[in-house]
């Protein structure tokens, strides 16, 4: 969350974005990269306007871009890296990859991260932590990985809108799960413990596991044809906290896994019958 104590390492064709002085609270706590086959970094400058020019110019301390790296690149040479551990708030690191192609040349790069901090607003580890044991790892298996992986990501796209349409649904009901499938990457936790959740809203409405974000609105389409065992998984952790009367809550906790909460229906959420 802090700048201070920010600094990039250079990599293989690559640049690590990592703040080793970061605090194990601090949610945004871990590392990020960017990698490219047979790039030449720039590995780390400051994205701020210089404070001497910022003042001069009466910015004060605003995030203006400073122009002279790219006027740089533009003249065909590089910047000059100004590699150090940001001690302040004007010092913002960038850094940067140049690759020389040719004609229809095509070049790869990938962005990876890694956060391993934990707060309030997420108390658990990842399930990619068992995995991989830094951004490095993580963007690296990506880049070996790289034409399996587009490669199947466009036969499952592809596949999915050819076997709705042989089962007779129209257009639109492929794209909608095609579509859905973005809330696996941005509102949905899987910890690792191995157990997963779904946001109703990350910002107006943070709680954890509501059985209309996951099951109605929130996208368990995907969820239920190509992941059923998260769909019977979630479903079983909501169960465990039923309780003896047959109350649902309505959710299990605000940015939590573990605090289910009630009060948002009128005359409480029950299940009767054996």
């Amino acid at each position: 969350m802090s700048p201070v104590g920010r600094k990039n390492v250079e990599l293989n064709s690559g640049v690590l974005f990592t703040n080793p002085r970061a605090k194990p609270i601090d949610p945004a706590k871990g590392q990020t990269c960017l990698l490219g086959k047979g790039s030449r970094a720039v590995v780390q400058l400051n994205t701020f306007l210089p404070s001497k020019l910022a003042v001069g110019k009466r910015l004060g301390n605003d995030p203006y871009e400073d122009p002279s790296p790219w006027l740089t690149l533009m003249a065909g040479d590089l910047p000059r890296a100004e590699q150090h551990e940001v001690t302040g708030l004007w010092d913002m690191p960038m850094g940067i990859l140049v690759n020389e192609y040719e004609g229809e040349q095509e070049l790869k790069y990938v962005f990876s991260w890694y956060f391993e901090g934990r707060s309030a607003m997420y108390p658990y580890g990842h399930r990619y932590q068992r995995l991989f044991d830094g951004a490095p790892a993580v963007a690296e298996h990506f880049m070996d990985e790289f034409e399996r992986l587009l490669s199947s990501t466009k036969a499952w796209h592809d596949g999915l809108l050819s076997l709705t349409a042989k089962k007779g649904f129209p257009d639109w009901f492929g794209d909608l799960i095609v579509n859905s499938a973005y809330t696996l990457s941005s509102i949905t936790w899987l910890d690792d413990a191995g157990r997963f959740c779904m946001y109703e809203a990350p910002q107006s409405c943070p709680c954890m596991g509501t059985i209309a974000a996951l099951c109605h609105e929130g996208g368990s389409l995907p969820v239920l044809a190509y992941y059923p065992e998260l769909e019977r998984s979630f479903i079983e952790m909501l169960a465990g906290y039923m309780r003896e009367d047959g109350y649902v809550p309505h959710d299990l906790g605000v940015n939590s896994m573990d605090d289910p909460s009630s009060g948002y229906e009128f005359s409480g959420w029950t299940v009767s019958g054996g």
